[in-house]
């Protein structure tokens, strides 16, 4: 039940993202430019991979957009923040396979997680790539699944990389970069295992790392008006997480992300100003 307390409105989604729809649809109730259209566009499962966006996108509906803004929350900087870029995130897939056997093998035989293991020790060993704005990228194993029978020497492991990726970085040019690394340590000897490796599957396409250029019009004219909105200059900043946003940057649209000042977002006592 939305509960209005002083200047905040407390309930679950209120701050994200109920606000910004509602930001969105006062903005345009009085709009009167007519040398200016605008296009309110509302989708779905935007934490999860974008399909919501991903149909949007595939049906041309956004082929005369020339800026957007997204109202998410500005979390730590309130309405006077405006969200220049995100970080990327790829998922790969890591098959480690060697022969198995009986245990009675296990002195001469390869064991799948001792493999694995020094697979692991491949990828933390894969140097970030730096971005003056973005920050480092990251890789990281999320999940490790192998299981074998009773009296079997494993033969098989499963690994989940997840990626943090920063300009000029693609989930093309990590995947390579995972490939070759591990290919290297194949040929001197270090890894005897087959090692296979390919991005998770997925109905869309992963969202790419992007920034916009501070020196574009589009920039210049919504953050005016917020500046002159709110008698402050408004705070450029950047985001380590993923959203909608990827997906419309990755068309060569500048996209900004203004949102509500508030609090507790997916938490209790969610609020909104």
């Amino acid at each position: 039940v939305l509960t209005e307390k002083g200047d905040k409105l407390y309930g679950l989604g209120a701050w994200d993202m109920k606000a910004g729809v509602a930001a969105v649809l006062s903005s345009v109730k009085n709009f009167t430019n007519k040398n200016r259209s605008i296009k309110m566009a509302f989708v779905v499962d935007e934490e999860n991979v974008s399909l919501g966006m991903h149909t949007l996108i595939k049906s041309g509906w956004l082929k005369d957009v020339v800026g957007a803004i997204v109202p998410e929350p500005g979390f730590t900087y309130g309405m006077k923040g405006i969200a220049m870029g995100r970080i990327g995130r790829p998922v790969f897939t890591i098959l480690v396979k060697t022969k198995g056997g009986h245990v009675y093998l296990a002195k001469d035989r390869v064991n799948a997680i001792e493999e694995a293991s020094k697979v692991l020790e491949i990828l933390r060993e894969i140097k970030p790539v730096s971005h003056r704005d973005l920050g480092s990228s990251f890789l990281f194993p999320r999940a490790i699944i192998s299981k074998a029978q009773s009296m079997e020497i494993p033969d098989k492991v499963e690994i989940e990389a997840e990626g943090q990726t920063v300009p000029p970085q693609t989930t093309e040019s990590v995947y390579k970069e995972i490939e070759n690394a591990i290919a290297r340590e194949r040929k001197n000897g270090k890894i005897s295992a087959e090692v296979f490796v390919e991005p998770i599957s997925r109905p869309t396409p992963f969202c790419e790392p992007y920034v916009i250029d501070r020196k574009s019009s589009f920039v210049k004219i919504v953050s005016g008006i917020l500046e002159n909105t709110l008698k402050e200059k408004p705070v450029f900043y950047y985001r380590r997480s993923v959203g909608d946003e990827n997906r419309v940057a990755q068309l060569g649209i500048p996209v900004l992300t203004i949102g509500p000042a508030g609090g507790n977002a997916h938490e209790a006592n969610e609020w909104v100003s």
